[in-house]
């Protein structure tokens, strides 16, 4: 029988890295998978743009994108048709619409920014978290929420500092900034317990949980 839940970490120098008119972009997950280093491609995808200099940003037409700056002081974010404006100090975020045009303009030096950008019938959230010592269950953090959809995907990211995960029987895993952990359910996941439990490696680590199911 498969695995129930399929799991990888996917370290920041494996991330796909490639370049956007304000900086670099690392793609950390999609579907499809040909989709990592070409987001208007794909049907969902999970990643991170490092903002260096004022610029528009991409244009995403038929897609929506949920939008937080992750490191740094903040972003102010002017959109056009129709004209408004948004400032995002870090870990606040906003959903728009991925084909309205829209410029960035950095606060107070570069930002790290995290994305899911999706096509309109996928189900998407993002929350950040802090965590310390203690050790927290992952079923506290969004899975019995999820749409029993035929797909669903958890992308857990390391913003600052150390996370260490634990589960009986498997060895424990240390994911440092930048790195990220895949949980993938497969069709089949119902009412199950996940093994895995979260805590800081030393002091305090901030995390973000992008859940996505379609």
């Amino acid at each position: 029988m498969a695995e129930p839940i399929l799991s990888r970490v996917v370290r920041r120098v494996q991330q796909a890295e490639a370049e956007w008119s304000g900086g670099i972009m690392h793609g950390i997950y999609a579907f499809p998978p040909y989709a990592l280093i070409e987001p208007s491609a794909a049907e969902l995808w999970v990643g991170t743009a490092d903002i260096q200099r004022d610029a528009p940003y991409s244009n995403f037409a038929g897609q929506k994108r949920i939008h937080m700056p992750i490191s740094g002081t903040g972003i102010h974010l002017q959109f056009e048709q129709p004209r408004a404006s948004q400032t995002l100090s870090a870990f606040q975020q906003i959903t728009f619409d991925g084909g309205r045009p829209l410029y960035v303009s950095l606060l107070d030096g570069p930002v790290r920014a995290f994305n899911l950008i999706s096509q309109n019938h996928v189900t998407s959230s993002l929350i950040a978290l802090e965590l310390d010592e203690e050790s927290y269950a992952w079923d506290r953090l969004g899975y019995e929420a999820m749409p029993r959809s035929l797909n669903r995907v958890q992308v857990l990211f390391v913003c600052q500092g150390q996370l260490q995960l634990q589960a009986a029987g498997k060895a424990d895993l240390l994911l440092r900034e930048g790195d990220a952990f895949v949980l993938e359910y497969q069709p089949q996941c119902s009412g199950l317990h996940l093994p895995w439990r979260l805590s800081a490696y030393e002091d305090r680590v901030q995390i973000v949980l992008a859940s996505l199911a379609w």
